[in-house]
């Protein structure tokens, strides 16, 4: 019985080979968007799962008064902490992005490195192919390398005791050992290396309490909690760190606890770390909520679009084998027998499309364009639970998706079937009708709202590359690894000879770069209040050199650098901190802190694209004692000629003074990336949404198909009562028209609701204006025009002698 079914499904597929084409094309592409949604929404929320103990595992941080928050500890701390009762296991590290890596002759360019006590794998449990985890980083400048790094350098994981070379101090080389393998973690993790190089803690020092250099993470014994250990914590700031920084006859704990100058700690747990605010020098990725609940909806909504256009398909081709329904319960099949066979058919459909849709996101995730970021790194093969759960999913798929065309054709009775539907009541051709025109409206209220998002993200991309940062960034460039400089002061005013340089400033960090942060700082306000508030520091020139105006007062005094009480009393703030410490028309010469405010400098974008420009304080570098580890990047201003005609003279110059090459790059970029990383987001949304509106188009289509076969006679009839081609086509138009204004006037209002959501994570954002669902309505019907321009025009010039001649 089971291999006469298979039969007649298969004869089926091939007497409508149109329709069921449709319905696979329609199944792989929703299907396609559904997978790499759901794959990209697992990935993000997969950061650490390869460590065992991760639910035990705790971030120690630091606070800085009471609201600045730091992810660097003192170099004290990890002594303290390794003698508390509450804790199992730590470990103290430092990463080191972007290192260049020399083997051989051989160069191997920003490399991640993390330099990593002897504990690390007590803690972190990466599996070691090669070595011991537990006595691989006894020993200093011994390397455990990934493994596909491995693979990458040398072509094999034979690598023990193989050497290469790496800058540790300005222009000097230090020789390392391979000693282990890792194997490359399954899942994403913020420690993800190319080389773990084993190094010495800090030894103890009396003063180092205040100084902020590794991070630490805890693994806590069995059933202790969260608020224990920040109890813990809190004890140890007062036990060590409150008698070396107060006069306790002077201040309490508890009243240096709310200063500015107050030094604590408190931990956060690992699995919260991409969820929680962020703290500065953090290297976990945070969240994008949005964006993941974006993708996740579009998923779903390009799913949802496919399984009701398989529906409204597969009812449509089931009003057209009434009589085969018929003649076999005629024939003694059984409701049961009718309805295994048309899930079966949905079922082969499904799987057809399952299998054309994993080829589709397999050749997505490998050959992804650079424009999608990396969208999607794992395969839907990565892990078992992903290969049950698209087994389940295809089961499910078909239940769903099967089930009303299955009990549809397999209940109605058999004069009404073999009388092509008239008649038949209840569960019949009316209410197939009527579901197919409520999913119409569904699946293009989807569609409709994709494209207006479409347009309004792409209207914001646009605003943001339009929009006024507050300083001039063409013609200047940013050296970015002057700490491997012998004398980077010397450099600089050396640059100032050569042909082509305006100007260079040494700055704690420039505009808009993805990778850095603001310093932050709690100050007080001259009426007792505290504010936590960003600070710069930089030379007497960057304000030359980025073009950043001042609106009232002067710059810093360069003879003035030299001093660090000159640095902590002359403050330039931008305009919002005026607005912010309500400091008046004439803020210059007031008091903000422990500083006198020397000048005001327009606002300008320095810290990302979302938030407003928030109040920021600048002081005045001072150079000397500078830690070379420290990334002070140099941003040089050339005039009168074209940048890479200028370059090669710095270069010659930096060649002077470093065996290294100089590292450079245009500051516009770091704009640039910022919005480059919304332009992938927006790809990645304008090529789902391209093909949920064209599986939309394929139902519409198919419907189109099954309406001219369905009303083949009525347009006979009309042509010879005197239609014209041009009336059937708009009278066969207007039916399919309606449901698509009905689809409009419901998506428009829920669109530009959600949008305003979206947007208000931007403060320079668009308005939604009338332009966006104008717009949207144009390319909504030119797509509903384009679709259906073809079978319109097959029904207006179908010949009656054709389609009367049985009656």
């Amino acid at each position: 019985m089971l291999r006469q079914t298979i039969k007649f499904s298969f004869r089926s597929f091939r007497k409508t080979k149109w329709l069921h084409g449709l319905n696979v094309l329609g199944l792989t592409l929703g299907l396609s968007v559904f997978l790499l949604s759901a794959l990209y929404v697992y990935q993000e929320g997969t950061y650490e799962m390869d460590f065992t103990n991760r639910d035990r595992v705790y971030e120690v941080a630091k606070y800085w008064g009471q609201d600045s928050k730091f992810a660097k500890l003192p170099s004290n701390l990890v002594h303290v902490l390794e003698d508390q009762p509450e804790i199992e296991a730590m470990t103290s590290f430092r990463k080191i992005p972007n290192t260049d890596i020399y083997v051989d002759k051989d160069v191997y360019e920003n490399q991640r490195v993390i330099w990593a006590d002897s504990t690390f794998f007590d803690v972190f449990d990466f599996e070691l192919l090669v070595g011991n985890p537990e006595t691989v980083l006894n020993n200093p400048d011994v390397v455990v390398i990934d493994e596909k790094t491995a693979k990458r350098i040398y072509g094999t994981l034979d690598v023990l005791g193989k050497e290469f070379r790496y800058v540790q101090f300005q222009d000097k080389f230090k020789t390392v050992t391979i000693g282990g393998v890792s194997r490359t973690p399954h899942y994403k993790t913020q420690l993800a290396f190319d080389f773990l190089i084993a190094k010495k803690r800090s030894p103890f020092r009396a003063d180092g309490w205040f100084s902020a250099g590794d991070m630490s993470y805890v693994v806590l014994k069995e059933n202790v909690s969260l608020d224990q250990l920040n109890d813990r914590l809190l004890s140890i700031s007062e036990e060590y760190v409150f008698p070396g920084r107060q006069d306790t006859d002077v201040l309490t704990f508890g009243e240096w606890k709310e200063r500015g100058s107050y030094h604590g700690f408190f931990a956060q747990p690992l699995n919260s770390l991409r969820d929680s605010e962020g703290l500065i020098g953090e290297i976990m990725p945070k969240a994008d909520v949005k964006r993941t609940r974006t993708t996740l909806f579009i998923g779903i909504a390009a799913l949802l679009i496919a399984i009701i256009n398989f529906v409204n398909l597969s009812t449509a081709r089931a009003s057209q084998r009434m009589k085969e329904v018929g003649l076999k319960r005629i024939l003694g099949s059984t409701r049961k027998q009718l309805t295994g066979q048309f899930l079966l058919e949905s079922f082969v459909v499904i799987l057809i499309s399952v299998t054309l849709s994993l080829g589709v996101v397999e050749a997505f995730i490998k050959w992804q364009p650079l424009s999608f970021g990396g969208f999607v790194e794992y395969s839907v093969l990565h892990s078992p639970e992903w290969v049950l759960g698209l087994v389940a999913f295809v089961v499910l798929l078909t239940l769903f998706s099967g089930i009303y065309p299955a009990l549809y054709l397999s209940s109605g009775k058999v004069i009404a079937l073999l009388n092509n539907g008239k008649g038949q009541s209840g569960f019949g051709i009316y209410n197939a009708e009527l579901l197919r025109k409520g999913a119409t409206v569904l699946q293009f209220t989807f569609s409709i709202g994709l494209i207006a998002a479409v347009l309004t993200m792409f209207a914001q991309i646009s605003h943001l590359r339009d929009i006024d940062l507050g300083y001039d960034q063409d013609q200047v460039i940013v050296i970015n690894n002057p700490q491997k400089l012998k004398d980077k002061e010397v450099f600089k005013s050396e640059l100032a000879r050569v042909p082509g340089v305006a100007s260079a400033a040494y700055t704690f960090m420039t505009p808009n770069n993805p990778e850095g942060q603001t310093g932050r700082g709690v100050w007080d306000l001259p009426d007792g209040t505290k504010f936590d508030v960003a600070f710069l520091q930089v030379d007497a020139t960057y304000f030359e050199t980025l073009g950043i105006e001042f609106i009232v007062g002067e710059n810093f005094n360069p003879s003035l650098s030299e001093s660090r009480k000159a640095q902590n009393e002359n403050l330039i703030i931008n305009q919002a901190a005026v607005k912010a410490f309500e400091l008046g028309d004439d803020p210059v010469g007031k008091a903000l802190g422990n500083g006198i405010v020397r000048g005001v400098v327009q606002d300008f974008v320095f810290n990302g694209l979302k938030d407003e420009v928030e109040p920021l304080i600048i002081q005045q570098k001072i150079p000397v004692g500078f830690d070379p580890w420290w990334h002070h990047p140099l941003t040089v201003r050339i005039s009168g000629r074209k940048i890479d005609d200028v370059i090669p003279s710095i270069k010659a110059l930096w060649s002077e003074m470093s065996s290294l090459d100089m590292k450079w790059y245009p500051l516009s970029t770091s704009y640039e990336s910022l919005v480059q990383a919304e332009e992938r987001s927006f790809n990645t949304i304008l090529m789902f949404s391209v093909f949920a509106v064209l599986v939309s188009c394929i139902g519409l289509f198919g419907l189109a198909i099954f309406t001219i076969d369905d009303r083949v006679k009525e347009f006979g009839i009309r042509k010879v009562l005197g239609a014209s081609v041009p009336q059937i086509m708009r009278h066969f138009g207007w039916g399919f028209t309606k449901l698509i204004a009905v689809a409009f006037v419901i998506a428009i209002p829920l669109s530009i609701y959600l949008l305003n959501g979206w947007l208000s994570d931007f403060s320079r954002r668009i308005e939604i204006s009338y332009e966006i669902p104008l717009l949207t309505a144009l390319l909504t019907l030119l797509i509903t025009a384009v679709t259906l321009i073809s079978q319109s025009l097959k029904a207006g010039r179908l010949n009656p002698v054709d389609t009367l001649r049985n009656e």
